[in-house]
């Protein structure tokens, strides 16, 4: 954990998706206990997506995450992610949603996960 779904409109060439992949994953590091390793990646590009009625340039993140994450984390990783897809897609700011989606159950690896009762 986590998994980091990426949807886009951008279309991506696969070397590029692969250079954007490492860097997601390197950005995932901005949330405590979270690496590349533990990271499930799913870029998906070229997907016809709308804003205020008309064809976009835009993405949505949905970041799933094991047990809740710092509000400054979170919030370091959305500044992080806009600026990565405006920099390596020229997807402006406005048009980046992102989920933060807190989880207190997960399974991997045939175990099941079940977060500690606060």
């Amino acid at each position: 954990m986590p998994f980091l779904s990426v949807k886009t409109s951008a279309y991506i060439e696969d070397g590029c998706k692969m250079e954007l992949q490492r860097a997601l994953g390197a950005l995932v590091t901005v949330i405590p206990g979270k690496t590349i390793d533990n990271c499930i990646t799913d870029i998906s590009c070229g997907r016809d997506m709308f804003r205020h009625g008309e064809k976009a340039l835009a993405a949505f993140v949905d970041l799933r995450l094991f047990t809740p994450a710092p509000d400054d984390a979170k919030q370091t990783f959305m500044e992080g992610l806009c600026k990565l897809l405006k920099d390596k897609l020229n997807i402006e700011p406005v048009n980046v949603y992102c989920n933060f989606v807190e989880l207190d159950q997960w399974g991997s690896g045939g175990r099941f996960n079940r977060a500690p009762k606060a």
